[in-house]
């Protein structure tokens, strides 16, 4: 024989179960913010131009940095310093 409390257990997995279900079902249909996530390429394009401008951002404050760091030890040593 089950026990009173296991069946109560088992009845709300259930529940959860179906509800759970029921989540993944409409994220696949695209419904809801997680299923644009996943079904809508255009935030994943978004996001990629952005890494895409963020590493030539990086890249070009790294270029600017080595040109200043190189011209002032130049510089320096021209002064005698």
């Amino acid at each position: 024989m089950v026990s009173p409390d296991l069946g109560d257990a088992a009845a709300k997995l259930s529940i959860v179960a179906d509800e759970a279900g029921q989540l993944l079902k409409d994220a696949r249909a695209g419904k809801g913010s997680v299923g644009k996530l996943l079904t809508d390429d255009s935030l994943y394009t978004e996001l990629n131009g952005l890494a895409k401008d963020a590493r030539v951002a990086v890249g070009k404050s790294t270029t600017k940095r080595r040109r200043w760091t190189s011209s002032s030890a130049t510089a320096g040593r021209r002064c005698g310093a």
